[in-house]
C-alpha cells in the first residue's frame, strides 16, 4: 500500500467527492487530476493506474471504517455515534453508498466490504431492545442502510440531522410535521413507477396515482412543506392552488392513516 501524503490524500479526497456527486462509475483519472488540483504526471507517480488509485482509496477508507466499527460502543448509543461520525465524516460512505465503480476487481472489492459492514450492522441491530416487532432485522438493516446513504448526498438536510438521534424506525419526540409524516418516515418507504409504495419498517402496502408517487419522491428529496408542493404542482397542473393544497391534506392525512 502506498504511503500517504499529501499528493494522495488531495486524489482521496477528490475521489470522495466524486463518489457524493455519482460520478465513480465513469471517473477519468483527468477527472480525478482536476479534482485534487494534482497534475496527472505527479498522480501516476504514485500509482500506476486507475485501478491502483481506488485500489488505494479503498484501503484508506476501509482501514478507518474498521477502526470506527472496531471502536463502536455497545448499544444503541454507540451506534447512533457512529452513524453521526459516519454522515459527519461522509468519506468513509462513499465506500459503500457510491455507485459501482468501472474497474471490475476494485468494484467485486466493495461489494465484498459492502456485505461485511451490513452483516456488523445486522449484528448490532439485532442485540438492541425495543426493535419493532415482526420485523425482520435484515429489513431494518435494509432500512438503515439505505437512509445512511441518502445522508450521505444531504448531509445537511433533515435526515441526516435526525440520524444523529434516533434510528430511522423511531418515533419523533415532540410534535408531529404539521401536515406530512416526517421525513425519516417518508424517507424509508420503497417507491414504483407502477404506483406501488411499500413500507419496509410496518411491512405495509398501498398504491398512489402518479401524482402522488411524484410527491412522495419530491419529499423523500427534502422538498418538505406544504407552500413547497403547492408551488411545484402548480408548474404542472392547471389548478387553482387551493385545490391543489385541499388535495396535499387530503393525501397527507391517508399517509399519516397509512404509516402509524
Amino acid at each position: 500500500m502506498t504511503k500517504p501524503n499529501k499528493h494522495s490524500i488531495a486524489i482521496f479526497f477528490a475521489i470522495d467527492r466524486l463518489a457524493r456527486e455519482g460520478r465513480l462509475a465513469t471517473v477519468t483519472t483527468a477527472l480525478i487530476s482536476e479534482y485534487a488540483r494534482v497534475s496527472e504526471g505527479v498522480m501516476f507517480r504514485h500509482f500506476p493506474s486507475k485501478g491502483a488509485i481506488f485500489d488505494a482509496w479503498i484501503d484508506s477508507r476501509a482501514g478507518r471504517l474498521a477502526v470506527a466499527l472496531s471502536g463502536m460502543a455497545a448499544g444503541r448509543t454507540g451506534l447512533l455515534r457512529f452513524i453521526a461520525d459516519q454522515v459527519e465524516g461522509g468519506g468513509n460512505l462513499g465506500l459503500l453508498c457510491c455507485p459501482p465503480l468501472d474497474c471490475g476487481p476494485q468494484r467485486e472489492r466493495l461489494e465484498a466490504l459492502r456485505l461485511d459492514v451490513r452483516a456488523e450492522l445486522a449484528q448490532r441491530l439485532a442485540g438492541l431492545p425495543g426493535l419493532p416487532p415482526n420485523v425482520k432485522v435484515e429489513t431494518l438493516t435494509d432500512s438503515l442502510w439505505q437512509t445512511l446513504c441518502r445522508a450521505w448526498k444531504n448531509p445537511e438536510g433533515s435526515e441526516a440531522r435526525a440520524l444523529a438521534v434516533r434510528l430511522p424506525w423511531e418515533a419523533e419526540e415532540g410534535p408531529k410535521a404539521e401536515v406530512f409524516p416526517a421525513a425519516e418516515t417518508l424517507g424509508r418507504l420503497a417507491l414504483s413507477a407502477s404506483g406501488f409504495v411499500f413500507d419496509p419498517v410496518s411491512g405495509g402496502s398501498f398504491t398512489a396515482n402518479e401524482t402522488g408517487i411524484a410527491v412522495l419522491r419530491a419529499l423523500q428529496e427534502g422538498q418538505a412543506g406544504l407552500e413547497r408542493m403547492v408551488e411545484c404542482l402548480a408548474q404542472e397542473y392547471d389548478a387553482p392552488p387551493a385545490i391543489l393544497e385541499r388535495d396535499l391534506m387530503d393525501f397527507a392525512a391517508r399517509l399519516r392513516e397509512v404509516l402509524r
